[in-house]
């Protein structure tokens, strides 16, 4: 019989009719003196040994649960407005009437006057000449009127105050409404059939955060420390959960049917090497990045002040190209988000 010292890693080669015990024996290693242990009694009479799980098996299955919990109370979220779907898949077709379009949409009449609000809004500089949303629709066209439709449908859900975030109301969606309209400039001047996805991407790129603030406020102390030690909300969210909100966010747009690059895009907002969707990924990740540079944030951190590397190149842009759009984007945020919450 071979036997191993777990010490030293010795293996011996000991006759079996040496082992005439049949059942517990030790002996010194020759070797290194460590201890060698045999049980020699019959499978059946020795006691279970209950195998514990690892530490890693151990966070993973907790990891696990809570993204079941988190799960259960995305279906939980206000969603976005039914009105705000049907618009969007009428106007998904260039053939879809002006007139259909306004019946579906005066339907809800908050989402009429929030619509209307922002057609008159300094920002589409046509103040006080939009007063139906007939005209709405003739004056902005399909494309304008989509991005409207949902800034007006976000803007009651983004604007809420998140207490475990330390967030104020005007704070997420002022980074929000950033987030989208410099995605929509960068996709402009790169990438103009992408210019509509981004501006929906941007403004729903941290929804995550809705969801998971509940479980960072029942952990709030632990969760302040981390993000003192890291510098960084979202690496305390992965440290606290083993996930982060993007994640989330990407969950949430798979339970609203968005489409498969907003949302991968959505999801890999932060690390856009690890999308498959790179265009739109990458587009989201800079107007992220600019967003904070231009004070619309929701802390002042090091993780938001980054850009992986490669993205300006694949965007073709340089460093001195991204001062324009800081300027654009600060003016659109001030010119439309008076007329929105």
């Amino acid at each position: 019989m071979k036997i191993e010292c777990p010490s030293c890693s010795k293996v011996y080669n000991i006759p079996d009719e040496s082992l005439k015990s049949r059942g517990k024996i030790a002996f010194k290693c020759p070797v290194c003196r460590g201890d060698i242990k045999l049980d020699l009694r019959p499978t059946e009479n020795k006691p279970e040994i209950k195998k514990q799980d690892s530490p890693e098996s151990c966070a993973t299955n907790l990891t696990d649960d809570l993204k079941k919990e988190i799960a259960k109370s995305i279906k939980d979220l206000e969603p976005m407005p039914k009105v705000i779907h049907e618009a969007r898949e009428l106007l998904s077709n260039p053939n879809t009437t002006f007139k259909k379009i306004g019946k579906v949409l005066e339907t809800d009449q908050a989402i009429t006057a929030k619509v209307l609000k922002i057609a008159n809004s300094a920002y589409y500089g046509l103040s006080g000449r939009v007063s139906s949303i007939h005209q709405a629709l003739i004056v902005l066209g399909h494309e304008t009127l989509k991005q409207v439709i949902y800034t007006a449908g976000s803007s009651k859900l983004l604007a809420k105050t998140l207490n475990g975030y330390d967030l104020e109301s005007s704070v997420l969606w002022s980074h929000s409404l950033a987030v989208a309209f410099g995605a929509k400039i960068i996709a402009a001047e790169r990438k103009p059939t992408l210019e509509n996805d981004a501006f929906t991407a941007g403004l729903l790129h941290d929804v995550g955060k809705l969801v998971l603030d509940e479980y960072i406020l029942k952990n709030k102390p632990i969760f302040k420390k981390l993000v003192t030690n890291t510098h960084s909300s979202r690496k305390a969210e992965e440290e606290l959960f083993g996930f982060d909100h993007s994640e989330i966010a990407g969950l949430i747009c798979m339970e609203w049917h968005l489409p498969e690059n907003q949302t991968l895009a959505i999801r890999h907002h932060h690390e856009p090497s690890r999308s498959q969707e790179v265009g739109l990924t990458y587009i989201l990740h800079l107007a992220d990045h600019l967003a904070h540079k231009c004070g619309f944030g929701a802390e002042i951190e090091e993780e938001a002040q980054k850009v992986e590397d490669i993205t300006l190149e694949i965007l073709n842009f340089e460093e001195n190209d991204l001062v324009s759009i800081m300027d654009e984007i600060t003016e659109c945020v001030g010119n439309i988000s008076k007329s929105v919450v």
